[in-house]
């Protein structure tokens, strides 16, 4: 494991000391997420509760470093996105890079829309604006996460039935985690 520990702690590094998004290694997230599937393996199989306990801590200290590395590069490209500078991302990295850059360009919207005081749009669009909300069952055990709406939903274990966010739900359902139950306003 000592060279997942090198490959993280190598892009965390390169990262941290880069003013630009830096480069990271081919199919990084895809690597890592192998290993710590490994060690999850070997924390739920071992024998030795010394081995279940080191791969236990491993991961979880592995987890972090992605976890505040993922943080770093998302700074920057916010930043870089607002400045109006290209930035290129790892492949893995595109869909929250999408979500991002919907989010500004929302807010590039409402300020405008606020500085020329169109007063009846943003009430129409921001204040009264309907939320719809999916009930979903779960699949798996889930995180706590939060919803478009700003509220948090979960924990979440399998089977359990809940009313979230349509929007958040389209997204699990598209990944295999949810089962759409039904709609509500």
């Amino acid at each position: 494991m000592q060279d997942l520990i090198n490959l993280v702690s190598e892009a965390t590094q390169k990262e941290v000391n880069s003013q630009a998004i830096a480069k990271l290694p081919q199919d990084f997230y895809g690597i890592v997420a192998m290993r710590l599937k490994q060690l999850k393996l070997i924390e739920t199989t071992a024998t030795s509760e010394l081995t279940r306990q080191a791969a236990l801590e491993l991961r979880a200290i592995i987890a972090d470093i992605i976890d505040e590395l993922i943080n770093i590069r998302l700074r920057k490209f916010l930043a870089l996105k607002l400045l109006g500078e290209p930035v290129e991302l790892d492949e893995y990295e595109t869909p929250m890079a999408k979500q991002i850059i919907s989010a500004i360009n929302e807010s590039e919207a409402f300020k405008s829309k606020l500085k020329d005081g169109l007063i009846k749009e943003l009430q129409s669009q921001y204040k009264l604006a309907e939320n719809f909300y999916s009930l979903v069952m779960f699949k798996s055990n889930m995180d706590k996460f939060v919803g478009v709406d700003i509220k948090d939903y979960g924990p979440f274990n399998e089977g359990d039935i809940s009313t979230i966010p349509e929007e958040n739900a389209k997204i699990l359902i598209d990944k295999g985690l949810v089962i759409s139950v039904g709609v509500l306003l």
